[in-house]
């Protein structure tokens, strides 16, 4: 562990060993023990062509929720071994991948998987019926409208997988998000506060005295709007430590001096040596969701 962290202290608005985090730890457990087993067990139940339609798009259904309960299980993690990859190598600009993007895409690719070869089965069986009934032909159509639409915005993520990098930048101008649609980006000078989120999603909220910059990337680009006036950021995407991600960006909020190092090696040094005088995050009051949600909407004066 970079036991360095400890040195930050622990917000106490993170409930890291509650039982509220063992609950949601545990629920989502039980979900996705729950979905691999419908996943094994329906196709297995219908053996009949017919009905092994109803068996994919089931079992596939529910197969989409598979990645998912994976990653909000590793969210909730609080801890990493090391340092992200990123900041263990040489370099100079600080820039954390973001690892949950693909979660987005597997959940595409399987849907995509599983319901091109259900409506084509059931456009197979239903073909004569449909010859009696004209409505059904509008209904199996309206059908490969939509898997067709699937297929698309399938490839148009790929794309942007290939050609967009997703994670959080941290330069001596501000701080940018990018994501495999959009990027949202703010100014150091425009930042109204760096805070904990209350909960178990041991988020980071940047709060900005203007709105954040966003535009589309990807093949669907876009100049930049201005948009919501905060941004949560939760560490676990970026396989870093709360608390380091935390105090990384509340010191350089705090001190403009230093900003300099975020175009060097100084703050890879910095941050694996935990160097950051004056943070303490252990009387951290932080802020509920409800008020960085309101924040996000109306600004904070709100």
């Amino acid at each position: 562990m970079n036991t360095g962290v400890e040195s930050l202290g622990w917000p106490s608005v993170w409930p890291r060993k509650s039982a509220a985090v063992w609950a949601v730890r545990v629920i989502l457990g039980l979900l996705l023990l729950a979905e691999v087993a419908m996943v094994v067990a329906v196709p297995i139940a219908f053996n009949s062509f017919g009905k092994l339609g109803m068996g994919l798009m089931v079992a596939g259904s529910s197969f989409v929720l598979v990645p998912v309960f994976v990653m909000q299980l590793f969210l909730l993690r609080t801890r990493f071994r090391k340092l992200p990859r990123t900041l263990r190598a040489d370099g100079d600009r600080i820039f954390l991948p973001d690892i949950s993007e693909i979660v987005g895409v597997m959940a595409i690719a399987i849907m995509a998987i599983v319901f091109v070869p259900y409506v084509s089965i059931q456009t197979t069986q239903s073909a004569d019926v449909a010859n009696e009934f004209p409505l059904l032909w509008v209904m199996l159509v309206t059908e490969w409208v939509l898997v067709g639409f699937l297929v698309i915005f399938l490839g148009c993520l790929v794309w942007n997988l290939r050609t967009v990098r997703p994670g959080l930048e941290i330069t001596a101008t501000g701080v940018r998000r990018q994501t495999l649609l959009t990027e949202r980006s703010i100014a150091w000078d425009q930042l109204f506060r760096v805070d904990p989120e209350q909960g178990v999603r041991f988020a980071t909220w940047l709060v900005g005295s203007a709105r954040f910059q966003m535009r589309r990337t990807g093949l669907f680009s876009s100049q930049p709007r201005e948009r919501a006036w905060a941004e949560p950021l939760i560490a676990a995407k970026y396989r870093i430590d709360p608390p380091l991600l935390l105090a990384i960006l509340r010191y350089y909020h705090l001190h403009p001096e230093h900003r300099g190092e975020l175009e060097s090696a100084g703050a890879r040094d910095r941050i694996r040596r935990v160097d950051f005088p004056g943070i303490d995050l252990s009387l951290d009051p932080g802020v509920p969701r409800s008020v960085a949600q309101r924040y996000s909407l109306r600004g904070p004066g709100s």
